[in-house]
């Protein structure tokens, strides 16, 4: 095999069932002529990118609903305070 360089290099590669001796196989290497996989097709890029941003999208929805139930759980909490005051201050008698 002859690299980009022009260096020539040798060695074994994993061909795929039913290739036989002689067939082209086609390589992928690094930049160093080094055996690499193959890169992924671009429909797997695709999915990957949908994939990560439902995720991110899931991530906001779930840190915008816990501060909504915090929010709310707070407000609740001071307007039965503020109840409780109003009925203290109503029904009480002072002493």
């Amino acid at each position: 095999m002859r690299s980009l360089n022009g260096i020539e290099r040798s060695g074994e590669v994993n061909a795929k069932p039913g290739t036989k001796s002689g067939d082209r196989v086609g390589i992928w290497v690094d930049s160093a002529g080094q055996l690499v996989d193959e890169p992924a097709p671009p429909a797997r890029a695709i999915a990957d990118a949908a994939l990560a941003a439902l995720g991110l999208w899931l991530s906001v929805a779930a840190v915008a609903g816990a501060l909504l139930a915090l929010t709310r759980a707070i407000l609740i909490r001071v307007r039965n305070a503020s109840w409780q005051h109003d009925i203290d201050s109503l029904f009480c008698t002072q002493r």
